[in-house]
């Protein structure tokens, strides 16, 4: 497999399917039209170039609270990720997180990016984030956050 930001035309969208009619639309419209300033969209290929996963990411603001009061941050949103219903418990997902989080640390467009930000939605995906090291996010009920700093201690860099 190989992981690469998406291009237009270069990279086959047809026949993916993770079983989620919300997250296909996703990347169908995504794939057409492409995705706003300050999005990305990366993918999984295949040997062939389709698609067999993606995860998008935006930079957001957060707030963060703290004892002398709120502050807000910028952060990277890890904001929309699928799988190929026939790669699903393959790892597949765990290697797109992981991936995007390598990415992001060193990508420009995320350079002032303080925390990684995530909204899992299943129990799996939740399972995932919190073995990244991700946990609740004081402020935002149902995000799970790691800060840049124990992203880059992760990762080594």
């Amino acid at each position: 497999m190989r992981f690469a930001e998406y291009i237009r035309g270069v990279h086959m969208l047809a026949g993916f399917d993770c079983g989620n009619v919300a997250m296909n639309d996703f990347l169908q419209q995504a794939g057409a039209h492409g995705v706003p300033d300050g999005e990305h969209l990366w993918v999984s290929l295949d040997d062939t170039r389709c698609v067999v996963g993606f995860i998008s990411t935006q930079i957001c603001e957060v707030e963060l609270i703290q004892r002398a009061g709120a502050s807000v941050i910028p952060a990277v949103n890890l904001a929309a990720m699928g799988v190929s219903s026939a790669l699903h418990r393959s790892g597949l997902g765990g290697n797109l997180f992981a991936r995007a989080l390598v990415t992001c640390v060193s990508h420009p467009a995320y350079s002032e990016c303080e925390a990684f930000l995530c909204l899992p939605k299943h129990i799996g995906t939740i399972r995932m984030c919190e073995n990244f090291g991700f946990v609740p996010f004081p402020t935002k009920p149902g995000y799970f956050w790691l800060s840049r700093h124990a992203v880059e201690r992760m990762l080594r860099l």
